[in-house]
């Protein structure tokens, strides 16, 4: 790696007397830069990146507008205060109304085409599930009638005949969202630093393995997974999480638009146009899948595979047209983790599985702290 040598100029112009310095620009950081500048309209306010751009998740996902589903609902009140599960629904509905009110729907192509959670096998009462949770949320955020059992015959599916279909959820583009939030921030004067790893950062002086120092009052962290790379007493909180996907060639059958879950969520697919986009599978892989490493795992693509054979398009010929892999931040929460590290540093990550959601939410929650 290249190390140089600042100038002058740099040093006194650019990277100097920064008021808010954001590391990482996926949409934490991006929604950062814009609420702060929001409420700073003349702060000097810089985002850097290890990468020409962000390569955690943002751009990475699956594009799913969701807020949660039934049986990981469930599984989450066997492991969670029942307060924090209803609290971390009604954020992500939230956070993903806030995106769609702030920037307009179009904007990020959101199709509110509902969403799915169906069952190869399930030993819940789905019904009765589905019924108490409608009233938990028609009670905090007033929605009616939002888990509805439905017969999944017509869908095509190897699956069991009834599903939950949920309207108010959809599909997007996370690749247009993040191009909006950048150009925003970059017409508003937040200047951004791509290809600057970060090597230590102390009190509020952030050193950069390219040898660049950077001084500013405010640092926060919206590294998500990466973390506990910088802070290592974040590692047992924040762990990373692979997530496979894969987008197969054009089908002579495409599925009925919409975004779909099975597994308790660990399986996730859409309608990509006449292509199936599906990710997921990490729970039957979870050693392989605990790491910072973005190159694709062959076994957890085959699986993904093979349920696609299997129970997506049991009557169709797939092939593979592309993959990839995005790294998730989970641990021993699902909530984000927003607090003050010190007094010059302020951490803003762990987004879990629907961070699309969440990221708006817990970046309004860390501007609140400054």
């Amino acid at each position: 790696m290249q190390v140089y040598n600042s100038s002058w100029w740099e040093q006194k112009y650019i990277f100097n007397s920064i008021d808010f310095l954001i590391v990482g620009s996926g949409f934490t950081g991006q929604y950062l830069a814009y609420l702060l500048r929001e409420k700073h309209s003349s702060a000097k306010i810089c985002m850097v990146d290890r990468a020409p751009f962000s390569a955690g998740a943002s751009t990475r996902n699956a594009g799913f507008a969701t807020f949660g589903n039934v049986t990981e609902i469930y599984d989450d009140l066997q492991n969670m205060p029942q307060e924090e599960v209803w609290q971390l629904v009604e954020d992500r509905y939230r956070g993903l109304e806030w995106i769609k009110q702030s920037f307009g729907p179009e904007v990020f192509d959101y199709q509110n085409t509902g969403g799915w959670e169906i069952f190869t096998e399930t030993n819940h009462d789905i019904s009765s599930l589905a019924k108490e949770y409608n009233q938990e949320l028609k009670h905090r955020i007033g929605l009616k009638e939002t888990f509805q059992i439905k017969d999944t015959h017509d869908l095509g599916f190897k699956a069991n005949h009834l599903g939950v279909f949920n309207p108010f959820e959809g599909q997007l583009n996370p690749a247009k969202l993040f191009l909006h939030l950048h150009s925003l921030n970059q017409k508003r004067g937040v200047l951004f630093f791509g290809g600057m790893e970060i090597e230590k950062i102390e009190g509020g002086n952030l050193l950069s393995k390219q040898g660049f120092e950077l001084k500013a009052s405010q640092i926060i962290l919206a590294t998500n997974a990466f973390t506990s790379t910088l802070f290592p007493e974040y590692a047992h909180t924040i762990v990373p999480a692979r997530g496979q996907v894969l987008v197969t060639k054009e089908l002579e059958k495409p599925l009925i638009p919409g975004i779909y879950h099975s597994d308790l969520g660990y399986i996730y697919f859409r309608s990509l146009g006449n292509r199936l986009l599906i990710g997921g599978g990490r729970n039957k892989f979870k050693e392989e899948e605990t790491t910072w490493e973005i190159k694709s795992n062959e076994n957890t693509l085959n699986y993904l595979l093979e349920y696609t054979k299997s129970v997506i398009c049991p009557t169709q010929n797939v092939e593979i047209e592309c993959s990839w892999s995005g790294i998730m931040a989970m641990g021993s929460g699902k909530f984000p983790i927003v607090e003050r590290i010190n007094s010059n540093t302020l951490v803003c990550a762990r987004m879990g599985g629907i961070g699309v959601a969440l990221t708006p939410i817990a970046a309004q929650k860390a501007v609140s702290l400054l």
